[in-house]
């Protein structure tokens, strides 16, 4: 086994805390700014439900990790090493024994080990098939990050400190990319830990914002590219990547750069420190919303039965109800207003 190193992700004291003092007084949840920059997942909560996104992301107000975000953390953690590590090594051939070696460098709870291990042994099945693919020379990056200003110019991730304002606007971290510049297209893999697949065309002829998003950055990176390939790999569920999406610069701009132009001047035209302009939206996710109980919406909800997998139960339920305590204070105050 490769040497294991020690991720916050997996920490049982990270686990445990909600990243707020709940002791302090009103005011300090007051917030006095949005967000300096914006990423697809933000973006995408904001889409879902404006509220919980004010919640996480103005007022700073943080969920517990759950069971599915470590173990996601943790195979993504896996993979990028063991890819950094064949990239350095450059065999002519993948073993895909000594690959899962180099890549087994996490150490997540007891309970995760098996899908663990599983999501390791899914990408090393088809990491062949990747790789097979050198000969014609192609930039293999894993998990690449980028920044884009208001002007869509590429400032790396923390932005351009040289220029400011606009700064920067959107970032993100690709998972695994091949770009083949004599040819002038790329391909774009994300991958994804969940029991539920990914669908690249959640709707008919729409292509998941995601993988519109991530092509989107790539050709303001790289605008000789004519097309950037896209796809989703559900470790969990089959051997290899979904079948794709294909984007050239007017489909990644329609799909990707104006849905995220759309959101941000959305967002921007709200007042930060006022909750009643971000609005709750009922999705399927409210029934596992960490805020529900504090919620219009949630409070009819009927909880599902699904029970996240906890470490420390007494110490989850003291923080569920510090979060409860919370979202009362803040909308007492709003009704008194």
């Amino acid at each position: 086994m490769g040497g294991k190193r020690k991720s916050q992700t997996t920490s049982p004291r990270t686990i445990q805390r909600v990243e707020v003092d709940f002791s302090a007084p009103h005011s300090s949840f007051v917030p006095k700014k949005l967000p300096a920059a914006y990423s697809f997942s933000q973006l995408s909560l904001f889409e879902r439900c404006p509220r919980k996104y004010w919640i996480e992301y103005v007022a700073k107000i943080k969920t517990l990790q759950t069971r599915p975000l470590i173990l996601g953390s943790a195979i993504h953690h896996g993979v990028e090493d063991g890819l950094k590590h064949l990239i350095a090594a450059q065999p002519t051939e993948v073993d895909t024994k000594k690959w899962i070696e180099s890549a087994d460098t996490q150490s997540p709870p007891g309970d995760c080990v098996k899908d663990y291990q599983k999501g390791l042994q899914s990408f090393s099945e088809w990491l062949p098939t990747l790789w097979e693919d050198r000969a014609s020379e192609p930039e293999i990056a894993t998990e690449w990050s980028f920044g884009l200003n208001r002007q869509w110019h590429s400032v790396g991730w923390t932005g351009d400190r040289l220029h400011k304002p606009p700064g920067i606007m959107l970032r993100g971290s690709i998972d695994l990319m091949a770009i083949h510049h004599f040819e002038a297209f790329a391909y774009v893999w994300d991958l994804k830990t969940g029991r539920n697949p990914y669908e690249v065309f959640p709707s008919p002829g729409i292509p998941h914002r995601q993988l519109a998003v991530y092509a989107w950055a790539l050709f303001c990176f790289h605008p000789h590219l004519d097309t950037v390939a896209t796809s989703f790999f559900n470790l969990m569920v089959n051997g290899e990547p979904e079948e794709g999406a294909i984007f050239d610069l007017e489909r990644a701009m329609e799909y990707g750069r104006n849905w995220v132009e759309k959101l941000v001047r959305d967002i921007e035209s709200r007042d930060p420190t006022k909750i009643d302009e971000w609005e709750p939206a009922e999705n399927r996710y409210c029934g596992y919303c960490s805020f529900k109980e504090g919620c219009p919406i949630g409070k009819k909800i009927q909880r599902k039965k699904f029970v996240p997998k906890r470490w420390n139960r007494k110490d989850q339920a003291i923080t569920d109800e510090a979060v409860k305590a919370t979202l009362e204070r803040l909308n007492d105050d709003m009704v008194d207003d």
